[in-house]
């Protein structure tokens, strides 16, 4: 369907950050809370076990992220440092084999594997944020010319001429 084209496919091909995985874990193994890089959307196909994700929309990053932009660890949050994490309003599922689960752009998440497990996923770049991460990819490729020019001009510079009364070799 549309919804699901990988809009990456449309940047050259060195752009394209492959975001297609395997993810095998024994029980207890889990990921800290994060949201997903670039915009994109994803999709998790849980092949063997049991896996528990806990979502949050991106209205309550807010409540998440402390003024230095670190996260907050859900399973026992520092509620000083986290004064609004309460207001956060989690949505939490545990897929079982066979089941599939779409996670939004933009939507926090922590997984943890409640007994062994197997799952495959996907993530891909939507095509109404296909703009945005063009923009940013092309950002960043332009930034990194500028600065290897920058450093090519400043390794030519010759020398600058001694001052008086120093010696030369």
């Amino acid at each position: 369907p549309e919804f699901a084209f990988d809009w990456f496919g449309k940047l050259p091909k060195k752009d394209d950050p492959f975001f297609r995985w395997i993810f095998m874990g024994p029980g207890g193994s889990r990921t800290p809370l994060h949201v997903d890089p670039c915009f994109t959307h994803a999709w998790l196909a849980q092949i063997v076990g049991h896996k528990r994700f806990v979502l949050y929309p991106p209205s309550d990053l807010v409540h998440l992220y402390d003024s230095k932009g670190k996260v907050v660890d859900i399973r026992s949050p520092d509620r000083a440092a986290y004064p609004s994490f309460d207001s956060a309003q989690p949505w939490e599922v545990v897929l079982a084999p066979g089941d599939v689960l779409f996670v939004p752009a933009g939507w926090a998440h922590q997984v943890e594997c409640v007994s062994d497990s197997i799952s495959v996923t996907h993530n891909f770049l939507p095509k109404h944020n296909f703009p945005a991460v063009r923009a940013c990819l092309l950002a960043n490729r332009l930034g990194k010319a500028v600065s290897a020019q920058q450093k090519q001009h400043h390794e030519q510079r010759p020398p600058p001429p001694p001052t008086e009364g120093t010696e030369q070799s």
